[in-house]
Protein backbone atom coordinates (compact mmCIF):
# COMPACT_ATOMS: atom_id res chain seq x y z
CA UNK A 1 0.00 0.00 0.00
CA UNK A 2 1.48 3.35 -1.04
CA UNK A 3 2.41 5.79 1.71
CA UNK A 4 -0.18 8.51 2.06
CA UNK A 5 1.26 11.95 1.22
CA UNK A 6 0.80 14.41 4.08
CA UNK A 7 0.46 18.08 3.23
CA UNK A 8 2.24 20.20 5.80
CA UNK A 9 1.85 24.01 5.86
CA UNK A 10 3.79 26.06 8.36
CA UNK A 11 3.05 29.61 9.47
CA UNK A 12 2.34 31.49 12.62
CA UNK A 13 -1.16 30.06 12.60
CA UNK A 14 0.14 26.52 12.24
CA UNK A 15 2.82 26.31 14.93
CA UNK A 16 1.22 23.27 16.58
CA UNK A 17 1.14 21.42 13.25
CA UNK A 18 4.84 22.17 12.77
CA UNK A 19 5.68 20.86 16.24
CA UNK A 20 3.57 17.79 15.67
CA UNK A 21 5.31 17.00 12.41
CA UNK A 22 8.80 17.56 13.80
CA UNK A 23 8.13 15.25 16.73
CA UNK A 24 7.26 12.46 14.31
CA UNK A 25 10.20 13.00 11.98
CA UNK A 26 13.52 11.24 12.20
CA UNK A 27 15.82 12.95 14.66
CA UNK A 28 19.54 13.12 14.19
CA UNK A 29 22.03 12.49 16.95
CA UNK A 30 24.51 14.76 15.17
CA UNK A 31 24.29 18.45 16.03
CA UNK A 32 23.61 20.55 12.93
CA UNK A 33 22.83 17.63 10.64
CA UNK A 34 19.66 18.08 8.58
CA UNK A 35 17.30 15.12 9.01
CA UNK A 36 16.23 13.11 5.98
CA UNK A 37 13.01 14.38 4.47
CA UNK A 38 10.09 11.99 4.68
CA UNK A 39 7.76 11.60 1.69
CA UNK A 40 5.06 14.23 1.70
CA UNK A 41 4.16 17.72 0.51
CA UNK A 42 5.78 20.69 2.25
CA UNK A 43 4.53 24.23 1.64
CA UNK A 44 5.63 27.61 2.98
CA UNK A 45 6.19 31.31 2.31
CA UNK A 46 9.86 32.31 2.30
CA UNK A 47 11.24 35.85 2.51
CA UNK A 48 14.02 36.85 0.11
CA UNK A 49 16.80 39.16 1.30
CA UNK A 50 19.92 40.52 -0.41
CA UNK A 51 23.16 41.40 1.35
CA UNK A 52 23.61 45.13 1.99
CA UNK A 53 26.19 46.76 -0.24
CA UNK A 54 29.60 47.83 1.02
CA UNK A 55 29.46 51.31 2.48
CA UNK A 56 25.69 51.26 2.87
CA UNK A 57 24.11 53.29 5.63
CA UNK A 58 21.56 51.59 7.82
CA UNK A 59 19.69 54.89 8.12
CA UNK A 60 19.07 55.17 4.38
CA UNK A 61 15.39 54.85 3.58
CA UNK A 62 15.13 51.63 1.66
CA UNK A 63 13.79 51.61 -1.88
CA UNK A 64 14.04 48.33 -3.73
CA UNK A 65 17.50 47.02 -4.48
CA UNK A 66 19.81 49.87 -5.48
CA UNK A 67 19.06 53.12 -3.65
CA UNK A 68 19.66 55.72 -6.40
CA UNK A 69 19.77 58.65 -4.00
CA UNK A 70 22.14 57.10 -1.49
CA UNK A 71 24.18 55.35 -4.18
CA UNK A 72 24.28 52.03 -2.32
CA UNK A 73 22.83 48.56 -2.67
CA UNK A 74 20.10 47.77 -0.14
CA UNK A 75 18.89 44.49 1.32
CA UNK A 76 15.59 44.68 -0.55
CA UNK A 77 15.06 42.26 -3.42
CA UNK A 78 14.64 44.49 -6.50
CA UNK A 79 12.62 42.30 -8.91
CA UNK A 80 9.20 40.71 -9.15
CA UNK A 81 10.46 37.18 -9.87
CA UNK A 82 13.20 34.85 -8.71
CA UNK A 83 14.32 31.62 -10.36
CA UNK A 84 14.98 28.20 -8.83
CA UNK A 85 17.75 26.37 -10.73
CA UNK A 86 19.01 22.81 -10.77
CA UNK A 87 22.66 22.70 -9.66
CA UNK A 88 24.26 22.39 -13.08
CA UNK A 89 25.26 24.76 -15.84
CA UNK A 90 23.93 22.94 -18.87
CA UNK A 91 22.92 25.38 -21.58
CA UNK A 92 20.19 23.14 -22.97
CA UNK A 93 16.93 21.67 -21.72
CA UNK A 94 18.78 19.42 -19.26
CA UNK A 95 18.99 22.50 -17.06
CA UNK A 96 15.82 22.95 -15.05
CA UNK A 97 14.52 26.31 -13.90
CA UNK A 98 11.31 27.45 -12.21
CA UNK A 99 10.11 31.07 -12.30
CA UNK A 100 8.56 32.10 -8.97
CA UNK A 101 6.76 35.44 -8.48
CA UNK A 102 7.43 37.64 -5.45
CA UNK A 103 4.50 38.29 -3.11
CA UNK A 104 3.77 39.60 0.37
CA UNK A 105 4.48 36.82 2.83
CA UNK A 106 2.04 35.89 5.59
CA UNK A 107 4.34 36.23 8.61
CA UNK A 108 6.26 39.43 7.86
CA UNK A 109 4.22 42.60 7.43
CA UNK A 110 5.51 44.46 4.37
CA UNK A 111 8.18 41.85 3.55
CA UNK A 112 8.21 40.30 0.12
CA UNK A 113 9.08 36.72 -0.63
CA UNK A 114 7.96 33.63 -2.50
CA UNK A 115 5.65 30.70 -1.94
CA UNK A 116 7.14 27.27 -2.62
CA UNK A 117 5.78 23.75 -2.44
CA UNK A 118 8.06 20.73 -2.33
CA UNK A 119 6.73 17.20 -2.81
CA UNK A 120 9.10 14.43 -1.73
CA UNK A 121 8.32 11.19 -3.55
CA UNK A 122 8.58 7.77 -1.93
CA UNK A 123 10.97 4.99 -2.99
CA UNK A 124 13.76 7.44 -3.90
CA UNK A 125 11.90 8.92 -6.87
CA UNK A 126 13.18 12.44 -6.32
CA UNK A 127 11.28 15.59 -5.45
CA UNK A 128 9.17 18.22 -7.22
CA UNK A 129 9.28 21.97 -6.56
CA UNK A 130 6.20 24.00 -7.53
CA UNK A 131 5.08 27.63 -7.46
CA UNK A 132 1.57 28.80 -6.61
CA UNK A 133 0.50 28.56 -10.25
CA UNK A 134 1.30 24.83 -10.25
CA UNK A 135 4.35 25.13 -12.51
CA UNK A 136 7.07 22.77 -11.39
CA UNK A 137 10.45 21.15 -11.90
CA UNK A 138 11.37 17.60 -10.86
CA UNK A 139 14.81 16.71 -9.52
CA UNK A 140 16.62 13.55 -8.50
CA UNK A 141 17.21 12.88 -4.81
CA UNK A 142 20.90 13.78 -5.11
CA UNK A 143 20.34 17.08 -6.97
CA UNK A 144 20.51 20.43 -5.22
CA UNK A 145 19.03 23.77 -6.24
CA UNK A 146 20.01 27.44 -5.99
CA UNK A 147 18.10 30.70 -6.47
CA UNK A 148 19.08 33.60 -8.74
CA UNK A 149 17.72 36.71 -10.43
CA UNK A 150 18.16 35.41 -13.98
CA UNK A 151 16.44 32.52 -15.84
CA UNK A 152 19.67 31.09 -17.29
CA UNK A 153 22.68 29.37 -15.66
CA UNK A 154 25.02 31.98 -17.13
CA UNK A 155 24.88 35.77 -17.27
CA UNK A 156 26.13 37.07 -20.63
CA UNK A 157 26.93 40.60 -21.75
CA UNK A 158 25.41 41.96 -24.95
CA UNK A 159 28.28 42.77 -27.32
CA UNK A 160 27.88 45.80 -29.59
CA UNK A 161 28.54 45.42 -33.31
CA UNK A 162 31.02 48.33 -33.22
CA UNK A 163 34.23 47.76 -31.20
CA UNK A 164 36.36 50.39 -29.46
CA UNK A 165 37.87 52.87 -31.95
CA UNK A 166 41.59 52.20 -31.37
CA UNK A 167 42.12 48.75 -29.84
CA UNK A 168 39.03 47.21 -31.51
CA UNK A 169 38.08 45.57 -28.21
CA UNK A 170 34.57 44.39 -27.40
CA UNK A 171 32.09 46.99 -26.23
CA UNK A 172 29.15 45.87 -24.11
CA UNK A 173 25.71 47.39 -24.51
CA UNK A 174 24.18 49.02 -21.44
CA UNK A 175 21.08 46.88 -21.85
CA UNK A 176 18.57 47.10 -18.96
CA UNK A 177 17.59 43.47 -19.56
CA UNK A 178 21.20 42.37 -18.99
CA UNK A 179 22.77 44.97 -16.72
CA UNK A 180 20.81 44.32 -13.58
CA UNK A 181 21.44 43.37 -10.00
CA UNK A 182 22.96 39.91 -10.32
CA UNK A 183 21.94 38.04 -7.16
CA UNK A 184 22.36 34.40 -6.23
CA UNK A 185 21.52 32.47 -3.08
CA UNK A 186 24.51 32.22 -0.76
CA UNK A 187 23.72 28.54 -0.30
CA UNK A 188 22.78 25.62 -2.48
CA UNK A 189 19.90 23.55 -1.08
CA UNK A 190 19.75 19.78 -1.18
CA UNK A 191 16.38 18.06 -1.02
CA UNK A 192 16.68 17.63 2.75
CA UNK A 193 17.89 21.22 3.26
CA UNK A 194 15.04 22.65 1.20
CA UNK A 195 12.48 20.65 3.18
CA UNK A 196 14.12 21.80 6.43
CA UNK A 197 13.89 25.41 5.21
CA UNK A 198 10.19 24.98 4.48
CA UNK A 199 9.64 23.83 8.07
CA UNK A 200 11.19 26.90 9.70
CA UNK A 201 8.95 29.41 11.47
CA UNK A 202 10.03 32.36 9.32
CA UNK A 203 12.31 31.01 6.59
CA UNK A 204 14.54 33.33 4.59
CA UNK A 205 16.75 32.91 1.53
CA UNK A 206 19.80 35.19 1.68
CA UNK A 207 21.23 36.32 -1.63
CA UNK A 208 24.78 37.42 -2.44
CA UNK A 209 25.32 40.17 -5.01
CA UNK A 210 27.66 39.38 -7.91
CA UNK A 211 27.78 42.72 -9.68
CA UNK A 212 29.18 46.18 -9.12
CA UNK A 213 27.60 49.59 -9.75
CA UNK A 214 29.30 52.53 -11.45
CA UNK A 215 28.53 56.23 -11.72
CA UNK A 216 30.93 58.65 -13.44
CA UNK A 217 31.56 62.41 -13.16
CA UNK A 218 34.05 63.60 -15.81
CA UNK A 219 34.47 67.36 -15.80
CA UNK A 220 36.63 70.19 -17.08
CA UNK A 221 36.88 73.10 -14.66
CA UNK A 222 39.14 76.01 -13.75
CA UNK A 223 41.82 74.45 -11.58
CA UNK A 224 43.09 77.55 -9.79
CA UNK A 225 45.72 76.15 -7.47
CA UNK A 226 46.74 73.00 -5.69
CA UNK A 227 44.58 72.61 -2.60
CA UNK A 228 41.87 75.00 -3.75
CA UNK A 229 38.47 74.12 -2.34
CA UNK A 230 36.44 76.06 -4.90
CA UNK A 231 37.14 75.29 -8.55
CA UNK A 232 34.67 76.64 -11.07
CA UNK A 233 34.23 77.92 -14.59
CA UNK A 234 31.21 79.48 -16.29
CA UNK A 235 30.60 79.49 -20.02
CA UNK A 236 31.54 83.20 -20.37
CA UNK A 237 34.97 82.79 -18.79
CA UNK A 238 35.36 79.61 -20.83
CA UNK A 239 34.65 81.44 -24.08
CA UNK A 240 37.02 84.31 -23.18
CA UNK A 241 39.91 81.86 -22.95
CA UNK A 242 38.87 79.40 -25.69
CA UNK A 243 38.85 81.66 -28.78
CA UNK A 244 35.20 82.56 -28.25
CA UNK A 245 33.93 78.98 -28.23
CA UNK A 246 31.62 77.72 -25.48
CA UNK A 247 31.67 74.37 -23.65
CA UNK A 248 28.90 73.25 -26.00
CA UNK A 249 31.29 73.32 -28.96
CA UNK A 250 33.00 70.28 -27.42
CA UNK A 251 31.67 66.72 -27.67
CA UNK A 252 32.59 63.66 -25.64
CA UNK A 253 32.15 59.93 -25.30
CA UNK A 254 33.77 57.68 -22.71
CA UNK A 255 34.89 54.06 -22.65
CA UNK A 256 35.69 52.38 -19.37
CA UNK A 257 37.16 48.96 -18.72
CA UNK A 258 38.49 46.45 -19.70
CA UNK A 259 37.60 44.85 -16.38
CA UNK A 260 34.11 43.70 -17.34
CA UNK A 261 33.03 40.12 -17.95
CA UNK A 262 31.66 38.54 -21.10
CA UNK A 263 30.09 35.65 -19.21
CA UNK A 264 29.43 34.82 -15.56
CA UNK A 265 28.90 31.30 -14.21
CA UNK A 266 26.06 31.43 -11.68
CA UNK A 267 26.60 27.87 -10.43
CA UNK A 268 30.23 28.48 -9.44
CA UNK A 269 29.93 32.20 -8.63
CA UNK A 270 32.74 33.16 -10.97
CA UNK A 271 33.68 34.65 -14.31
CA UNK A 272 34.04 31.98 -16.99
CA UNK A 273 37.71 31.05 -16.75
CA UNK A 274 38.67 31.60 -20.40
CA UNK A 275 37.42 35.21 -20.35
CA UNK A 276 40.82 36.90 -20.25
CA UNK A 277 40.18 39.76 -22.69
CA UNK A 278 37.42 41.56 -20.83
CA UNK A 279 35.44 44.35 -22.38
CA UNK A 280 34.38 47.98 -22.12
CA UNK A 281 31.21 49.93 -21.54
CA UNK A 282 30.66 53.18 -23.42
CA UNK A 283 28.52 56.25 -22.87
CA UNK A 284 25.59 57.23 -25.07
CA UNK A 285 25.73 54.16 -27.36
CA UNK A 286 29.24 55.18 -28.49
CA UNK A 287 28.02 58.47 -29.96
CA UNK A 288 29.34 61.89 -29.02
CA UNK A 289 27.29 64.29 -26.94
CA UNK A 290 27.95 67.96 -26.19
CA UNK A 291 29.46 68.84 -22.85
CA UNK A 292 26.92 69.42 -20.11
CA UNK A 293 27.07 71.55 -16.98
CA UNK A 294 27.74 69.71 -13.74
CA UNK A 295 28.91 70.22 -10.21
CA UNK A 296 30.13 67.93 -7.50
CA UNK A 297 30.55 68.61 -3.80
CA UNK A 298 33.55 66.89 -2.24
CA UNK A 299 33.06 68.49 1.17
CA UNK A 300 31.91 65.24 2.70
CA UNK A 301 35.17 63.51 1.82
CA UNK A 302 38.58 63.42 3.43
CA UNK A 303 40.69 66.55 3.79
CA UNK A 304 42.67 65.58 0.70
CA UNK A 305 39.55 65.51 -1.47
CA UNK A 306 37.40 68.31 -0.10
CA UNK A 307 36.07 70.97 -2.41
CA UNK A 308 33.18 72.03 -4.60
CA UNK A 309 33.77 71.83 -8.34
CA UNK A 310 31.67 73.41 -11.10
CA UNK A 311 32.47 72.55 -14.69
CA UNK A 312 31.44 70.92 -17.97
CA UNK A 313 31.83 67.44 -19.36
CA UNK A 314 30.02 64.13 -18.87
CA UNK A 315 27.78 63.09 -15.99
CA UNK A 316 25.97 59.77 -15.66
CA UNK A 317 22.24 60.40 -15.97
CA UNK A 318 20.37 61.10 -12.74
CA UNK A 319 19.71 57.95 -10.72
CA UNK A 320 21.27 55.78 -13.44
CA UNK A 321 24.04 53.33 -12.62
CA UNK A 322 25.86 50.77 -14.70
CA UNK A 323 25.41 47.35 -13.08
CA UNK A 324 27.70 44.59 -14.26
CA UNK A 325 29.90 41.75 -12.97
CA UNK A 326 33.62 42.46 -13.01
CA UNK A 327 36.25 40.28 -14.65
CA UNK A 328 38.53 38.98 -11.90
CA UNK A 329 40.96 37.65 -14.52
CA UNK A 330 42.10 41.22 -15.25
CA UNK A 331 44.01 43.21 -12.58
CA UNK A 332 42.24 46.23 -11.11
CA UNK A 333 45.26 48.36 -12.06
CA UNK A 334 44.27 48.07 -15.73
CA UNK A 335 40.94 49.83 -15.20
CA UNK A 336 40.89 53.14 -17.10
CA UNK A 337 38.56 55.69 -18.61
CA UNK A 338 39.24 56.63 -22.21
CA UNK A 339 37.83 60.01 -23.20
CA UNK A 340 37.24 60.75 -26.89
CA UNK A 341 36.67 64.45 -27.49
CA UNK A 342 35.97 66.36 -30.68
CA UNK A 343 35.26 69.97 -31.55
CA UNK A 344 32.68 71.60 -33.78
CA UNK A 345 32.24 75.25 -34.69
CA UNK A 346 28.51 74.50 -34.27
CA UNK A 347 27.40 74.45 -30.64
CA UNK A 348 25.01 71.65 -29.68
CA UNK A 349 25.49 70.05 -33.09
CA UNK A 350 22.75 67.50 -33.78
CA UNK A 351 24.08 66.14 -37.07
CA UNK A 352 23.90 62.33 -36.76
CA UNK A 353 26.94 61.73 -38.97
CA UNK A 354 29.06 64.13 -36.93
CA UNK A 355 27.98 62.60 -33.62
CA UNK A 356 28.59 59.00 -34.71
CA UNK A 357 31.97 59.49 -36.44
CA UNK A 358 35.39 59.45 -34.76
CA UNK A 359 36.87 61.54 -37.59
CA UNK A 360 38.62 64.56 -36.17
CA UNK A 361 38.52 63.32 -32.60
CA UNK A 362 41.38 62.96 -30.13
CA UNK A 363 41.50 60.84 -27.02
CA UNK A 364 43.32 60.44 -23.75
CA UNK A 365 43.49 57.83 -21.04
CA UNK A 366 42.81 58.38 -17.34
CA UNK A 367 43.83 55.57 -15.02
CA UNK A 368 41.95 55.08 -11.76
CA UNK A 369 44.32 54.68 -8.82
CA UNK A 370 42.88 52.77 -5.91
CA UNK A 371 40.34 50.96 -8.08
CA UNK A 372 39.13 47.65 -6.62
CA UNK A 373 37.26 44.68 -8.05
CA UNK A 374 34.95 44.40 -5.05
CA UNK A 375 31.47 43.11 -5.77
CA UNK A 376 28.37 44.38 -3.99
CA UNK A 377 29.66 47.96 -4.12
CA UNK A 378 28.73 51.12 -6.00
CA UNK A 379 31.80 52.92 -7.34
CA UNK A 380 31.66 56.68 -7.80
CA UNK A 381 34.45 57.82 -10.14
CA UNK A 382 35.05 61.57 -10.20
CA UNK A 383 37.71 63.10 -12.46
CA UNK A 384 38.43 66.84 -12.74
CA UNK A 385 40.63 68.31 -15.51
CA UNK A 386 41.74 71.84 -16.24
CA UNK A 387 39.56 73.24 -19.02
CA UNK A 388 42.43 74.96 -20.83
CA UNK A 389 43.87 71.52 -21.63
CA UNK A 390 41.12 71.42 -24.25
CA UNK A 391 42.96 74.01 -26.34
CA UNK A 392 44.58 70.99 -27.98
CA UNK A 393 41.19 70.36 -29.61
CA UNK A 394 40.69 73.85 -31.04
CA UNK A 395 41.22 74.39 -34.79
CA UNK A 396 44.71 75.60 -35.61
CA UNK A 397 46.07 74.68 -32.18
CA UNK A 398 48.95 72.26 -31.69
CA UNK A 399 48.01 69.01 -29.96
CA UNK A 400 50.70 69.31 -27.32
CA UNK A 401 51.58 66.11 -25.54
CA UNK A 402 50.76 63.89 -28.54
CA UNK A 403 52.14 60.43 -27.84
CA UNK A 404 50.89 58.34 -30.74
CA UNK A 405 48.63 58.28 -33.75
CA UNK A 406 46.61 55.16 -34.38
CA UNK A 407 47.10 53.56 -37.79
CA UNK A 408 44.14 53.36 -40.15
CA UNK A 409 42.77 54.16 -43.56
CA UNK A 410 41.32 57.43 -42.30
CA UNK A 411 42.37 60.05 -39.82
CA UNK A 412 42.02 57.83 -36.73
CA UNK A 413 41.73 59.34 -33.26
CA UNK A 414 44.95 60.85 -32.04
CA UNK A 415 46.16 60.09 -28.51
CA UNK A 416 47.20 63.09 -26.45
CA UNK A 417 48.54 63.41 -22.93
CA UNK A 418 46.16 65.12 -20.51
CA UNK A 419 46.41 64.45 -16.79
CA UNK A 420 43.51 64.85 -14.37
CA UNK A 421 43.91 67.39 -11.58
CA UNK A 422 41.77 65.29 -9.23
CA UNK A 423 40.72 61.61 -9.25
CA UNK A 424 38.40 60.37 -6.55
CA UNK A 425 36.99 56.88 -6.25
CA UNK A 426 34.31 56.35 -3.63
Amino acid sequence: MAIMKAKIFNGLLAVMMVAGFLSCSDESNEIGKVPSAKPGVYSMDITVSAANGDGSDANISSTRGLDPDGGVFTEDYPYDYIYVHSDDNYEDDRHQVLKVPLKEVEFCGDCRGIHLECEVMDDGNGYTISNEAGESIHLNDDQSVYFSTIPTPFWEATVATTPTPVSLSDVFVDDPDVNLELLRSKEDYSKDELVALLQEMAPVITLARHCTGFRVYFMFTNVRSEGSTSNMIDEYEWADNMNGYSPYNFYIKLYFGPNFAHKYDMLNNSVVTNDVEGGYYATNNQTYQPFEYMEYDFTGGSSSSKGHYWGYGYLTDDNKYLLSPLNSNIPAEEFSLYAFVKFSTVANNTDAEFLSSDAGSKYFQATIPGMTLELNRVHFIILAFHYEDLKAFLPGEDASGVSTRAAGAWDAPQKIDIKPYKVIVK
